[in-house]
This record gives C-alpha cells, structure tokens and sequence, in this order.
C-alpha cells in the first residue's frame, strides 16, 4: 500500500493522555484509586493507578483486590484536563485539533487526542527535537501524564504517541518505517476490524500495509481504507480548529472534603499551573483571580486575589493565594474548589531583568507589596497618588498600590516637600525666602476659598522649609520641609 504527498510539509505533534479518567480528578493518591463507568448492569474500570486495563469487570477486580478504592468518572474534569493539554499546544504551535471520546463498551477508556501543527514553529525551538524537548517539558512542570510524539499526518502523531512515546518521524517514508512492526491492534480501528485483521493472520501493521486498498476494502470495510489513507497521508485530514474559551475556568471535586487550608495547596498549584498555560497560551497576564471554595452544607466561600501588577507566573500567585488562605478561617470543610479569571492585561513585568538591576529591584519591591496586602488585607496597604486640586493639603489622595494611575497633574517644575504639616504651623516671624513666589488660589466654589503665596525658605539650622504667606491675614505659615 503505496504512501502519499499530501501532508509531506506538515508536522503533527500529538498528545495523548495514558489515563485521563484518573489523572483528570488530579488525586494525591492515585495509585491505589480505580475510575469506573456503569451502563446498564454492567460497571467497568476505565482507569487505574494500579496497572488494570481498561474494561475490567469492576465486582471481579474488588473480590481479588478488596484495598483498592472506587470512584465514578466525572466528565467536565476530564473536559478540562482535555483543555489544558489544548492551551499547552497553542504555546508551541498553530493550529490546534481536539477530539475526545467517552468511554463505551467497545472502548472501555475512551480516548482523547491533541493535535498541533509544529513545522512553521520548529525553528524557534531549533527543530523537531526541541518541540519534543519543550512539549515534553511543560507536561512534566504540570504534572500532565501523555505520550509524546511527531509525525507527517494527524492520525500517525496519535498512533506514535499511543504507543511510541517521543517517537519523531520528519518525513513518511521514515514514518512508514517506524510503523512496519507496530501490532495491528495499535490501530485506531474497530475491534471488529481488529478481530478479523487477526483471524486472517495478519498481526503488524507491513502485513496490513502490503496489502492493495481495493482488496483491504472489500474485506474489511471502506472506513478502513479511508483511515489507511489518512494514516499514511494519501488523503489530506480534515478537523475542526481548537478556540480557547474566552475565560478561564477550571474546578476540582474532591474525593472526601478537605479540612485545612493547608489541603489545598495540592490542587491550587494544579489550578494555577493550567491558567499559567492558559495565559501563555493567549499571550496575556492578569492581576486579579477569584477562587470558590465549595462547602456542603454552608455558603460558598468567595476569595478574590489581586496583585499590583499583571503577572502569570504560577508560583507567584501560589505564594499569593497561600497568604490570603492564612488568615481565612473556613466555616466548613472544602468539598472542591474554582479558580476564576476573565480579566486579562499585557505582561507586566521586567523582559531584561538579568541586564537591568532597576527592573530587578523594582520587582522584588512590588512582590513585597503584593506580599503585605494579602497578609494584612486591601485596606492595611495604601500609596498616595495626585488628585485634581490645586490646594496642597487636597492635592493628594490614598489610593490602592495596584492603581497606578492619578487624576492630578503636579504644576510644572513644581517641587513639593514629602513632610507636610496638618494643619500649617503658624511661624512668629518672617522666613529668610530662598526663591520666587508660587502663588496658590482655589476652593472658591466651595465657600473655602484659599489665597496664598508659596515660598522656599532656609531655617535657622540651614533645613529647606517650605512656606506659605496668607494674602488676606498677612501671617507666615510653615506647611513642610525636606529632611
């Protein structure tokens, strides 16, 4: 069976979850934890940290293995996790496919694949090899258990990272090579197909390819012939793109409640990890998230973490969401837990950090802030910014760190003491003036209406004063100095 053109300049990186039943509900014991299915009479295992295949009859593997713990699949997590391997495609390349089957009968674990097309991007990763290197890298950092592979064509990629994991094939005759002794029940085909492929004798796949395709047509059915074609890239593929939602959302059930902020921090750094792929993925970052905690028979409990500037490094905001948790005191034991985001800002933060010792020290001062208002609360921490008034004891205003935006405008080549005085302190004589006068009315409209001439002045021991003369009293007033 002759191998086609069509997909040559293509190279599809596949991932392919080993369990994504078990590895979806992100356990801290997974090991001994089996994911079942029912449908009708009949419950199976899907998945298990213990080595079961998929399709094990769920009552014989209890009676041999009573230590063993079951819990129902949950779909949205498995959706989820689907997601997340989506968004880590999209930092290593365009476009992006998934597809994803439920479990059944004829297939016990289902399956779930996520396609990228990295030939255009291989260069910013030095090749082939780093795309592998990298894709290889962020699962590991997310805790995300998949095969790996490169290939000419979509349906190879998965077949390869199925059952070759890290495999890379740069062109199809090298593909067609690497796939002469797979066993045919590797496959993407019914078991029915699978069944009768053996029944005639036929056990690897260069048996299966020799084959002519009329002749694999007749005998096994023309959705056979279709998907050889596909595998070995005679026919061109044809998926919907993957679009990344336009908000993050992810939640996590646990098995058994959680009593301690303390037991979440298990699957926060899950949680951050995923919006870390997410915000890679789109080319953003954010400075405020939200966080669910979900009880049973109380109110959800509502945590909302804000940072000074946008950011999407996950330890960063895992360092962050631990503050908040210290001081929170749960009304009720935790049965899962959202994290939330749909506010999302450039990066802001320092690209030459290692060359720029400003940036660097810049940072470190903003993540010591960020540090203080989640420890002590958004009130305990404040900065002065301007405010539209000319009236110095009104032309400032608190303000939150995060804001660094003022409505005021200084006056130009203004130069204004940070020590000021409240009230002005009267002065028992006429100031020796350093400089022009600055002269300051405003609060008319109000029925406060202030007249003043501002001088810079020197005290007896030297220190700059800066001082004002009313111009209706004529009395001299001290409202700051510079230490």
């Amino acid at each position: 069976m002759a191998t086609g053109g069509l997909n040559a300049a293509k190279h599809w990186l596949c991932l392919v979850p080993r369990r994504l039943a078990l590895d979806a509900l992100c356990l801290p014991d997974p090991e001994t934890t089996l994911v079942t299915m029912r449908k009708g009479q009949r419950s199976w295992v899907v998945s298990a940290g213990c080595g079961l295949p998929p399709g094990s009859d769920l009552a014989t593997v209890l009676t041999a293995r009573p230590e063993l713990r079951w819990v129902e699949r949950q779909p949205d997590a498995e959706t989820a996790y689907m997601q997340q391997l989506a968004a880590l495609g999209h930092n290593l390349g365009a476009p992006v496919h998934l597809e994803q089957r439920a479990p059944s009968v004829d297939a016990p674990a289902g399956w779930a694949s996520v396609w990228v097309e990295v030939g255009r991007s291989a260069r910013l990763f030095e090749g082939l090899e780093g795309v592998r290197l990298a894709a290889q890298s962020n699962l590991a950092a997310n805790s995300l258990n998949c095969g790996v592979a490169i290939a000419p064509t979509m349906e190879s990629a998965r077949l390869l990272a199925a059952h070759s994991d890290g495999a890379i094939a740069p062109s199809l005759p090298a593909l067609s090579d690497m796939m002469q002794t797979l066993p045919v029940h590797a496959l993407h085909l019914p078991g029915q197909v699978i069944d009768g492929l053996r029944a005639s004798g036929i056990q690897r796949c260069d048996a299966l390819f020799a084959l002519a395709s009329d002749q694999i047509g007749r005998r096994y059915g023309t959705a056979t012939t279709r998907y050889l074609d596909r595998l070995l890239g005679r026919v061109a593929e044809t998926r919907a793109a993957h679009r990344l939602p336009r908000r993050f959302e992810k939640r996590i059930r646990f098995d058994g409640n959680v009593h301690s902020t303390q037991g979440l921090r298990f699957p926060l750094r899950h949680l951050f990890g995923a919006l870390e792929l997410y915000l890679r993925a789109i080319d953003s970052a954010s400075q405020q998230v939200r966080i669910i905690l979900e009880h049973v028979d109380a109110p959800d409990t509502h945590l909302t973490v804000s940072l000074t500037a946008s950011a999407r490094d996950a330890d960063h905001w895992l360092l962050m969401c631990r503050e908040h948790l210290s001081r929170l005191e749960l009304p009720e034991a935790v049965s899962a837990i959202v994290l939330h985001c749909d506010r999302f800002q450039p990066l802001n933060g320092p690209q030459m950090a290692l060359f720029d010792a400003g940036k660097a020290e810049e940072t470190a001062w903003r993540q010591t802030v960020e540090r203080l208002l989640a420890r002590l609360g958004e009130d305990a921490v404040w900065t002065m910014g301007l405010a539209d008034d000319h009236r110095p004891e009104r032309a400032w205003r608190r303000q939150h760190p995060a804001n660094q935006q003022s409505s005021g405008v200084l006056p130009p080549a203004a130069d204004r003491p940070l020590w000021m005085f409240d009230p002005p302190r009267p002065l028992p004589h006429s100031p020796k003036l350093a400089g022009p006068a600055e002269r300051i009315e405003s609060g008319w409209w109000e029925g406060n209406e202030l007249r003043r001439d501002y001088f810079l002045a020197t005290g007896d021991s030297g220190m700059r004063l800066w001082v004002y003369q009313d111009r209706r009293s004529r009395r001299w007033y001290l409202h700051g100095l510079w230490a």
